[in-house]
């Protein structure tokens, strides 16, 4: 879900996955699939943060 008054001018309102370039370069096939693998990821980076690991500033 998005929340519109916590997007910036610069945000991305829309991201595409495609890896079929890099599939006819090499041998390549994902195990994960993407929706999986960003599901992992953000909920890796969730429990970093509630753990206190990592900086929520730059």
């Amino acid at each position: 879900r998005q929340v519109e008054d916590r997007m910036r001018p610069i945000d991305a309102d829309y991201q595409m996955f495609d890896n079929s370039k890099i599939k006819s370069f090499i041998d390549w096939k994902a195990e994960i699939p993407v929706r999986q693998m960003l599901k992992d990821l953000l909920n890796h980076w969730r429990n970093e943060i509630k753990r206190g690991r990592i900086p929520l500033n730059r």
